[in-house]
């Protein structure tokens, strides 16, 4: 997903297919400060946590595939994302 999105900007058809995902803050920031591949605590991801809760609120999430997070492993959300890619 773009830094667009996140900035308010609407993907177009023509943008491709947009995925949105659907998790709590509290977890969101737990799964952060626990990443080993980017790192804990990376500043960039956290910058972001806002803004797309913003953009979620608002339009993404009824412009997007959502897949809820909140009870899957990074693999089982991977999964459920090219599934949706591939309908």
């Amino acid at each position: 997903m773009g830094l667009g999105v996140l900035e308010g900007a609407k993907p177009s058809h023509a943008d491709g297919f947009e995925v949105g995902w659907r998790d709590d803050q509290e977890t969101l920031r737990g799964r952060i400060a626990g990443d080993t591949v980017v790192g804990p605590d990376s500043s960039f991801r956290l910058r972001y946590l806002e803004p797309y809760a913003e953009a979620a609120r608002t339009w993404l999430h009824g412009e997007a595939e959502v897949v809820d997070t909140t009870y899957l492993t990074p693999a089982e959300a991977a999964l459920q994302i090219a599934e949706a890619v591939k309908n």
